[in-house]
């Protein structure tokens, strides 16, 4: 018996092998030789990525947290026989922030799969052409895992807060006012952070009902309208977006219409804010004095 190295290249083979059967003990029986055919095949399993154009990996870009972000590329079967593949991230906190969709299944020859990739995280992460997704491939019909493996998909992303103050940060304060007297005053709002950033003002004394469907992590309040009351205030506007490195200016609008001292505070929703933000009030909320 002989062995030889395995090919590594596609090829047919074909033998013809003749059998021959001798009576070795003269009793005069004897059989026709036979011959056997012995053919194979050796095939390439030939599975490959195609990402973007101009891409090797998957690049989400920047992405809020707690918002999702997808991708998609597809695998391609440019074998012969059919296959099966599986989709993995290894490490657990990144299990927990991909979502691959389909992660594993079949693939005929010439058939293209298309695959999406979800990312969300609930924390800060930066991954720059990490090495994250993995592919394993087995032989359609024995399963065999195939070697060597394909290299891992490589992931880029910025997953971070929003960011925003309020100036002043100490409150508003009007001063001694005339009964029956009105004044103006104003703060502004800053988004400091990469992503618009929505926010809602709110009486602290009576905080909106959240919204429908809003996570309960994230107690998003049901927006008010142009204008918020509070007591003799009046804010507008109440809730609004404002853009990456702007502001938004909000008047607040005093009315003396009684000889005695006022004193409200009022709650700021912002979306997507550091729940460490703010220690007086529990996150996504901020506070604010106005008092004349």
């Amino acid at each position: 018996i002989g062995t030889e190295e395995a090919p590594v290249t596609s090829e047919q083979f074909s033998v013809q092998l003749k059998l021959e059967v001798k009576d070795t003990e003269g009793l005069g029986c004897m059989q026709d030789p036979r011959t056997l055919a012995v053919t194979a095949e050796a095939f390439k399993v030939d599975v490959e990525y195609k990402f973007a154009e101009g891409m090797s990996g998957l690049n989400f870009g920047d992405v809020r947290v707690k918002s999702a972000a997808e991708q998609s590329f597809s695998l391609v079967n440019n074998g012969k026989y059919m296959v099966k593949y599986d989709l993995r991230a290894r490490k657990k906190q990144l299990k927990d922030m991909l979502t691959i969709e389909p992660s594993e299944g079949e693939m005929n020859p010439g058939e293209t799969k298309q695959i999406k990739v979800v990312f969300k995280s609930s924390r800060e992460v930066k991954l720059d052409q990490a090495p994250e997704i993995y592919l394993t491939i087995r032989e359609g019909q024995t399963e065999q895992k195939i070697e060597p493996s394909h290299p891992p998909i490589k992931i880029s992303v910025q997953s971070v807060f929003n960011e925003f103050s309020v100036t002043p940060p100490r409150g508003v304060n009007f001063g001694p006012v005339p009964k029956g007297n009105s004044k103006d005053r104003t703060f502004e709002i800053h988004n400091n952070g990469i992503f618009d950033c929505e926010f809602c003002i709110f009486d602290l004394l009576k905080p909106p009902a959240p919204v429908d469907g809003s996570e309960a992590e994230d107690k998003r309040p049901t927006p008010n309208k142009d204008k918020l009351q509070v007591g003799p205030f009046t804010l507008s506007p109440a809730s609004g977006v404002v853009q990456p490195k702007s502001n938004t200016v909000i008047n607040v609008a005093f009315v003396a219409d009684d000889d005695k001292d006022f004193e409200f505070k009022v709650g700021i929703w912002v979306d997507g804010v550091e729940p460490s933000s703010f220690d007086i009030v529990p996150a996504p909320f901020g506070e604010l004095d106005m008092a004349p």
